[in-house]
């Protein structure tokens, strides 16, 4: 009985599941003889062309492609929208325009305006920035702008003396006739300085220590006076902005008055301003304080794992860990908004000082363990662990203020001319003030320097040395046209650079989020760095590094290859150099390295 077949599933467009099961199971594979006789073999079928997509329940899945370019939009679509926040709103009244219309309607008169409010809670003091406004009928000059977004206000018509705190000289003196006119047109130009002036007071810190929730407190009083009329004119109104970068202002101003010479009153405008971290603020600070706890917590808990691990490997990955959190929490604090020094506020009381004093002794614990730092140091080759070991002491030493960076950095002029020799070594183990990016620096160089001299250089130690010695004489030479004074950053990347030429093929995932091949490494830490930095300088001695590192590459690999065909006095350490390192290290005779 045969089985007839539709035209598309003849074709192959549509071919039913039960119909290609049928056919897979009826019939039988091609069996011919094999060459030479008339057994009959089994045929090795050719490998089919598999697609790129498979349909799978009648559905084709999305390409590679489509999905990183959906990726790429909806990002592109989320920083547009975000941005939007950025538009002003032009239908939006400024935030004085209201009071300015109440005072022109019920109590026209004369309004000082603080445009800008400057807090310093280190001196302690708060600067304000104040605008002499007149609103109402027969108060505002003629020709005079809106003032703040109110049509009934503008520059003021009479001259006045401002004075403030009870102060014998006037804060300002303003002259409405000074302001020039516009191209004739009869519209004065309101010059800023002519009616604006700046007052210093000094804040109640009575609350500072409660950081992020401070509360200062500031009273001022402000009276005016008419030059023309010699007499006392009373303020209507005194108010603030309500916010300002890193705080929230609130005003509360009132009626007053105060003596004078002679005995006379006259009339003041009394205003207490109370200032406090706005919310957001507090809620990021708090955010910071409980990551901070969180690393301290961390820290215990590594410590603990770490007594029942075995093997110097997890352990030192748990040093560098805490060692990190030793380095993070500092950071933290800093980064707290408009954060106090470390004056004893509360947030250090409970925050800060405690957490140094428990991540500090179990740095220490991990260090000391049965197999500890000292088995990891002992495990890192000669040569590396040296270069490691003097990059570390010095920017200790900076950090300690034992020497200056000054002290350290290369030129031509303070190493030869002033007869300082030591700069042309100092230069090369300055990797900065201990921070995050002297950890970066420090965790590639010795992880790649210590895989090469593992490597390519295993017992080859004195070649290894003489590789650094020629990049970091050749940096020397360079360093005038780049104008680096240290070549640590620089002489870092030749063995990185070296090792990933060396290994093209090798896989390396950077942080976990991507993958390259290793000839990629140089120019992804290059671009790192400048990310992280933000500045093309930032990456020039990464940059550096990579070209002489090309050439120490060239001469070892290319060189001595294709040209030579042999050693040459720039692949292998002159005998001398192999002579003294085996007698130094060995106290026997040299041998082969």
């Amino acid at each position: 009985m045969s089985t007839r077949h539709s035209f598309l599933s003849t074709t192959g467009l549509i071919r039913p599941h039960s119909v290609a099961s049928v056919t897979e199971n009826t019939i039988p594979p091609l069996r011919h003889a094999k060459l030479g006789g008339t057994k009959p073999g089994t045929q090795r079928p050719k490998a089919l062309a598999t697609s790129k997509m498979v349909a799978k329940a009648g559905m084709i899945p999305l390409g590679a492609s489509f999905i990183v370019g959906l990726a790429v939009f909806l990002s592109l679509l989320f920083i547009l929208t975000v941005s939007c926040a950025f538009i002003p709103d032009d239908d939006k009244q400024p935030s004085f325009a209201s009071t300015l219309d109440d005072v022109a309607a019920n109590t026209p008169g004369i309004v000082l305006v603080g445009d800008d409010v400057d807090v310093d809670v280190d001196e302690p003091a708060l600067t304000i920035r104040w605008s002499i406004i007149a609103c109402g009928q027969g108060f505002v000059l003629n020709g005079s702008p809106t003032s703040h977004g109110s049509v009934n206000c503008g520059l003021a018509a009479m001259p006045l003396a401002i004075y403030v705190d009870g102060g014998r000289d006037p804060a300002i003196t303003y002259d409405p006739t000074l302001f020039p006119y516009l191209n004739g047109t009869g519209q004065r130009n309101n010059i800023q300085n002519m009616y604006q002036f700046e007052d210093d007071h000094v804040l109640d810190v009575h609350e500072a220590r409660l950081y992020p929730f401070d509360t200062y407190l500031l009273t001022t009083s402000i009276r005016a006076w008419s030059t023309a009329e010699n007499r006392s004119i009373p303020i209507q109104r005194l108010f603030t902005i309500s916010t300002t970068s890193s705080f929230a202002i609130a005003s509360d101003d009132a009626a007053g008055s105060v003596k004078i010479a002679y005995g006379s009153d006259a009339l003041s405008r009394d205003i207490t301003l109370r200032v406090k971290r706005p919310a957001e603020a507090q809620v990021y600070t708090l955010l910071l304080f409980g990551a901070s706890w969180m690393l301290a917590h961390a820290t215990v808990a590594l410590v603990a794992f770490s007594w029942y691990t075995e093997g110097s490997n997890a352990i030192c990955k748990h040093l560098v860990f805490t060692s990190l959190v030793i380095l993070l929490i500092p950071q933290l604090r800093s980064t707290m908004p408009d954060a106090p020094g470390f004056d004893g506020v509360l947030i250090d009381a409970i925050g800060f000082f405690p957490q140094m004093l428990l991540t500090l002794p179990e740095a220490e614990s991990t260090s000391t363990m049965p197999v500890g730092i000292e088995a990891w140091v002992t495990q890192i080759p000669p040569v590396t662990r040296a270069w490691l070991a003097l990059s570390v002491l010095t920017s200790l030493a900076v950090q300690c203020q034992l020497v200056t960076p000054l002290q350290l950095y290369f030129s031509f002029k303070a190493a030869f001319t002033n007869m300082q020799p030591w700069r042309a070594f100092t230069t090369f183990f300055y990797f900065g003030s201990i921070s995050l990016d002297f950890v970066f620096h420090m965790f590639f160089f010795m992880r790649y320097s210590r895989m090469l001299e593992e490597s390519s250089f295993a017992n080859k130690k004195a070649d290894y040395f003489w590789m650094l010695l020629q990049s970091a004489v050749l940096l020397l030479a360079l360093s005038p046209l780049v104008n680096l004074p240290f070549l640590s950053s620089p002489l870092a990347f030749v063995p990185i650079y070296l090792w990933s030429r060396r290994h093209p093929s090798t896989p390396i995932s950077l942080f976990g989020l991507v993958t390259i091949t290793a000839p990629y490494l140089p120019l992804a830490l290059v671009g790192l760095a400048w990310m992280l930095n933000g500045t093309w300088r930032a990456a020039a001695g990464d940059l550096l590094g990579c070209a002489v590192g090309h050439v120490a590459w060239f001469l070892r690999d290319v060189w001595t290859r294709e040209m030579v065909g042999g050693p040459t006095f720039f692949s292998e350490a002159p005998e001398s150099l192999t002579t003294s390192s085996f007698t130094v290290r060995n106290g026997t005779s040299p041998q082969p390295n």
